[in-house]
């Protein structure tokens, strides 16, 4: 009679690294779907730092650049720049 073999040992390494991958896709994943109103923050906190007030549309966000419509900045009544599209 033989001796039944062992089981097999399954390394964690394969597992730890899928379980990281995955991690990892979901996070950057998750900051590209809040990508604009995170720029949109971000910039809005920049000009506050400033002093300076405006209004914009972030139309398109990528990794090439972005684009701005219906941009103003300076006040209401004595406006410094107004762009429809940038």
């Amino acid at each position: 009679m033989q001796d039944p073999k062992p089981p097999k040992r399954f390394s964690a390494w394969p597992r730890a690294i899928g379980v990281a991958g995955v991690s990892l896709a979901a996070v950057l994943g998750g900051a590209w779907l809040v990508r604009a109103p995170l720029a949109d923050a971000v910039v809005r906190q920049v000009l506050n730092d400033r002093g300076i007030a405006g209004d914009w549309r972030i139309t398109q966000l990528d990794a090439t650049g972005a684009a701005l419509t219906d941009l103003r900045l300076g006040d209401t009544n004595g406006l410094s720049v107004v762009a429809d599209l940038l």
